[in-house]
């Protein structure tokens, strides 16, 4: 085996007669979910990995961020570091109250206020209330993120 190639797996050692040779990383594969979209984070076995340790860095302090689908997933994940990174933050989403509420909990832990909609993005009259309704509160959107 050519040593270059080696040092691109995932590990390599040497066998018995010194050469290197490459090791399989075990794959950690999770398992299907059985849910109609939208479906509900809670009930994702197992849970999905939401916030990493660590403190923020204030960089978005005095900002407001609306966040689309930030009740769960990508966009749970987006809303939560945003707060620690000291954002106020709206949340649109469609139907899933219970993991907006987990959401909203999340942000607030972070001292951060956290503004809960619920409606279909893809209504722009909806879309104009829901930002008039971000803004009034909040007086000022620093940025707008689309996760769905």
């Amino acid at each position: 085996m050519a040593i270059g190639r080696a040092f691109n797996c995932y590990c390599h050692s040497k066998n018995s007669r010194g050469h290197l040779v490459q090791k399989e990383k075990p794959s950690k594969k999770r398992p299907a979910q059985k849910q109609k979209r939208p479906g509900i984070q809670s009930k994702m076995r197992p849970l999905p990995q939401i916030e990493k340790q660590g403190v923020g860095s204030h960089k978005l302090e005095g900002k407001v961020a609306i966040v689309t689908g930030g009740d769960s997933g990508i966009g749970q994940a987006t809303a939560v570091a945003f707060a620690k990174e000291g954002a106020d933050i709206a949340i649109i989403y469609l139907k899933e109250h219970s993991d907006a509420r987990k959401t909203k909990a999340l942000v607030e832990k972070h001292g951060r206020t956290c503004l809960l909609i619920a409606g279909e993005v893809g209504n722009e009259k909806f879309c104009h209330s829901a930002v008039q309704s971000v803004v009034q509160p909040l007086f000022l959107i620093g940025a707008k993120i689309r996760s769905r």
